[in-house]
Protein backbone atom coordinates (compact mmCIF):
# COMPACT_ATOMS: atom_id res chain seq x y z
CA UNK A 1 0.00 0.00 0.00
CA UNK A 2 1.70 3.43 -1.38
CA UNK A 3 2.89 5.65 1.52
CA UNK A 4 3.59 2.96 4.60
CA UNK A 5 6.69 2.99 5.77
CA UNK A 6 9.44 -0.04 4.94
CA UNK A 7 9.04 -2.08 7.99
CA UNK A 8 11.68 -1.63 10.38
CA UNK A 9 12.57 -4.56 13.37
CA UNK A 10 14.81 -5.02 16.53
CA UNK A 11 17.73 -6.01 13.88
CA UNK A 12 17.18 -3.08 11.51
CA UNK A 13 16.77 -0.41 14.73
CA UNK A 14 20.17 -1.67 16.00
CA UNK A 15 22.05 -1.57 12.75
CA UNK A 16 20.12 2.28 12.62
CA UNK A 17 21.97 3.06 15.94
CA UNK A 18 25.60 1.05 15.29
CA UNK A 19 25.85 3.14 11.43
CA UNK A 20 25.03 6.41 14.22
CA UNK A 21 27.32 5.96 16.30
CA UNK A 22 30.21 5.29 13.69
CA UNK A 23 29.24 8.50 11.45
CA UNK A 24 29.07 10.37 15.02
CA UNK A 25 32.49 9.15 16.44
CA UNK A 26 34.24 9.13 12.79
CA UNK A 27 32.52 12.99 11.90
CA UNK A 28 34.06 13.74 15.96
CA UNK A 29 37.47 12.61 15.07
CA UNK A 30 37.86 14.29 11.83
CA UNK A 31 36.78 18.10 13.34
CA UNK A 32 39.39 17.19 16.11
CA UNK A 33 42.48 16.36 14.09
CA UNK A 34 41.81 18.99 11.43
CA UNK A 35 39.11 21.70 13.73
CA UNK A 36 40.01 24.97 11.41
CA UNK A 37 39.43 22.88 8.27
CA UNK A 38 35.70 22.25 6.95
CA UNK A 39 37.03 20.71 4.30
CA UNK A 40 38.84 17.82 5.87
CA UNK A 41 35.23 17.18 7.59
CA UNK A 42 32.72 17.47 5.95
CA UNK A 43 32.04 15.09 3.89
CA UNK A 44 31.68 12.96 7.32
CA UNK A 45 29.09 15.86 8.80
CA UNK A 46 26.96 15.03 6.16
CA UNK A 47 27.78 11.45 6.46
CA UNK A 48 26.15 12.23 10.03
CA UNK A 49 23.58 14.26 9.51
CA UNK A 50 22.11 11.72 6.54
CA UNK A 51 22.80 8.99 9.80
CA UNK A 52 20.83 11.21 11.93
CA UNK A 53 17.99 11.34 9.40
CA UNK A 54 17.83 8.01 8.24
CA UNK A 55 16.57 6.97 12.29
CA UNK A 56 13.70 9.25 11.49
CA UNK A 57 11.21 6.26 10.08
CA UNK A 58 11.70 4.52 13.59
CA UNK A 59 8.86 6.75 14.52
CA UNK A 60 6.38 4.23 12.71
CA UNK A 61 7.42 1.02 14.47
CA UNK A 62 7.55 1.26 18.15
CA UNK A 63 8.54 -2.35 18.63
CA UNK A 64 11.58 -1.39 17.89
CA UNK A 65 12.33 1.43 19.87
CA UNK A 66 13.64 -0.62 22.77
CA UNK A 67 16.43 -2.10 20.64
CA UNK A 68 17.65 1.28 19.33
CA UNK A 69 17.74 2.82 23.02
CA UNK A 70 19.43 0.14 24.30
CA UNK A 71 22.05 0.06 21.32
CA UNK A 72 23.12 3.15 22.05
CA UNK A 73 20.85 5.21 19.45
CA UNK A 74 18.79 8.08 21.65
CA UNK A 75 22.59 8.37 24.07
CA UNK A 76 23.98 9.78 20.04
CA UNK A 77 21.32 11.71 19.28
CA UNK A 78 21.31 12.86 22.81
CA UNK A 79 25.33 13.82 22.89
CA UNK A 80 24.48 15.32 19.33
CA UNK A 81 21.44 17.68 20.75
CA UNK A 82 24.01 18.51 23.69
CA UNK A 83 27.32 19.50 21.90
CA UNK A 84 27.34 19.13 17.99
CA UNK A 85 29.08 22.34 16.80
CA UNK A 86 27.00 22.18 14.31
CA UNK A 87 23.33 23.84 14.87
CA UNK A 88 22.12 21.67 11.58
CA UNK A 89 23.04 18.49 13.10
CA UNK A 90 21.50 19.07 16.83
CA UNK A 91 17.98 20.14 14.72
CA UNK A 92 18.02 17.13 13.00
CA UNK A 93 18.58 15.00 16.05
CA UNK A 94 15.68 17.17 17.71
CA UNK A 95 13.04 16.49 14.30
CA UNK A 96 14.18 12.58 15.34
CA UNK A 97 12.93 12.53 19.02
CA UNK A 98 10.02 14.83 18.19
CA UNK A 99 9.09 12.13 15.40
CA UNK A 100 9.57 8.94 18.02
CA UNK A 101 7.89 11.22 21.05
CA UNK A 102 5.01 12.58 17.97
CA UNK A 103 0.98 11.47 19.23
CA UNK A 104 0.91 10.01 15.87
CA UNK A 105 4.30 8.07 16.31
CA UNK A 106 3.32 4.22 15.44
CA UNK A 107 1.03 4.61 13.27
CA UNK A 108 3.13 4.34 9.84
CA UNK A 109 3.61 0.59 9.57
CA UNK A 110 1.35 -2.18 7.83
CA UNK A 111 -0.19 -2.88 11.34
CA UNK A 112 -0.83 -0.41 14.14
CA UNK A 113 -0.08 -0.96 17.17
CA UNK A 114 -3.13 -1.18 19.83
CA UNK A 115 -3.31 1.64 22.19
CA UNK A 116 -2.06 -0.41 25.61
CA UNK A 117 0.98 -1.91 23.83
CA UNK A 118 1.87 1.94 22.37
CA UNK A 119 1.77 3.08 25.53
CA UNK A 120 3.90 0.90 26.87
CA UNK A 121 6.65 1.32 24.01
CA UNK A 122 5.90 5.10 24.49
CA UNK A 123 6.66 4.80 28.54
CA UNK A 124 9.77 3.03 28.36
CA UNK A 125 10.99 5.40 25.17
CA UNK A 126 10.76 8.40 27.68
CA UNK A 127 11.92 5.78 30.41
CA UNK A 128 15.30 5.49 28.08
CA UNK A 129 15.09 9.36 27.49
CA UNK A 130 15.95 10.02 30.77
CA UNK A 131 18.25 7.27 31.48
CA UNK A 132 20.09 9.15 28.36
CA UNK A 133 19.74 12.56 30.05
CA UNK A 134 17.75 13.65 27.19
CA UNK A 135 15.52 16.59 28.70
CA UNK A 136 18.37 18.31 30.41
CA UNK A 137 20.43 18.30 26.93
CA UNK A 138 17.38 19.68 24.87
CA UNK A 139 16.29 22.23 27.49
CA UNK A 140 20.08 23.65 27.71
CA UNK A 141 20.31 23.43 23.70
CA UNK A 142 16.72 25.56 23.09
CA UNK A 143 18.66 28.60 25.26
CA UNK A 144 21.57 28.09 22.38
CA UNK A 145 19.19 28.09 19.28
CA UNK A 146 18.77 30.89 17.29
CA UNK A 147 15.42 31.43 16.72
CA UNK A 148 16.25 33.71 13.85
CA UNK A 149 16.99 31.39 11.71
CA UNK A 150 13.85 29.08 10.48
CA UNK A 151 15.87 25.93 10.86
CA UNK A 152 16.81 26.55 14.47
CA UNK A 153 13.09 28.16 14.85
CA UNK A 154 11.76 24.94 13.85
CA UNK A 155 14.28 22.86 16.13
CA UNK A 156 13.07 24.96 19.17
CA UNK A 157 9.41 23.90 18.71
CA UNK A 158 10.49 20.30 18.24
CA UNK A 159 12.65 20.43 21.36
CA UNK A 160 9.54 22.01 23.54
CA UNK A 161 7.25 19.20 22.13
CA UNK A 162 9.31 16.33 23.18
CA UNK A 163 9.90 17.56 26.70
CA UNK A 164 5.95 18.21 26.63
CA UNK A 165 5.28 14.47 26.04
CA UNK A 166 8.25 13.61 28.10
CA UNK A 167 6.24 15.12 31.17
CA UNK A 168 2.93 14.14 30.27
CA UNK A 169 4.24 10.12 30.26
CA UNK A 170 6.21 10.77 32.95
CA UNK A 171 6.21 13.84 35.25
CA UNK A 172 9.67 13.56 36.86
CA UNK A 173 10.80 15.03 33.73
CA UNK A 174 10.09 18.34 34.27
CA UNK A 175 12.48 18.34 37.29
CA UNK A 176 15.05 16.20 35.24
CA UNK A 177 15.30 20.07 32.58
CA UNK A 178 17.18 21.45 35.80
CA UNK A 179 19.66 18.95 36.08
CA UNK A 180 23.36 19.16 34.19
CA UNK A 181 23.49 17.40 31.14
CA UNK A 182 25.23 13.91 31.52
CA UNK A 183 27.71 15.17 28.17
CA UNK A 184 27.83 18.76 29.80
CA UNK A 185 30.85 19.83 31.72
CA UNK A 186 29.27 22.54 33.62
CA UNK A 187 27.67 22.05 36.70
CA UNK A 188 25.97 25.99 36.72
CA UNK A 189 22.50 26.06 36.69
CA UNK A 190 20.71 25.44 33.35
CA UNK A 191 19.45 28.67 31.85
CA UNK A 192 16.30 26.90 30.57
CA UNK A 193 13.90 28.10 33.04
CA UNK A 194 15.15 31.61 32.99
CA UNK A 195 14.84 31.60 29.46
CA UNK A 196 11.19 29.95 29.25
CA UNK A 197 10.14 32.26 31.74
CA UNK A 198 11.53 35.44 29.68
CA UNK A 199 9.70 34.14 26.68
CA UNK A 200 6.60 33.75 28.34
CA UNK A 201 6.31 37.36 29.84
CA UNK A 202 7.41 38.52 26.67
CA UNK A 203 4.40 36.89 24.89
CA UNK A 204 7.15 35.32 22.20
CA UNK A 205 4.67 35.07 19.05
CA UNK A 206 3.27 31.35 18.40
CA UNK A 207 4.45 30.38 21.75
CA UNK A 208 3.61 31.29 24.72
CA UNK A 209 0.92 30.37 26.60
CA UNK A 210 1.08 27.07 24.22
CA UNK A 211 1.08 23.44 26.03
CA UNK A 212 4.62 22.82 25.59
CA UNK A 213 5.45 26.20 28.15
CA UNK A 214 2.71 25.00 30.38
CA UNK A 215 3.85 21.72 30.55
CA UNK A 216 7.22 21.93 31.14
CA UNK A 217 7.34 25.05 32.76
CA UNK A 218 4.53 23.21 35.56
Amino acid sequence: EAGLAAPLDGRSARRLAAALAKASSTNAAARAKDPDSPDKWMASELALDAAVRACGPLAAFPAAWADFGSAGGLEVLTALIASHENADIAAGALDVLRALTDEDAGGGGEEEEDEETLAAARAGLVSALRAAAAPPAIARRLTALDEGVPEEAVAVSDGLAVLQVMVEVDARSAGDVASPASTSTSSSPSPFLPWLLARVRLGTPGKAGSRPYDDVAG
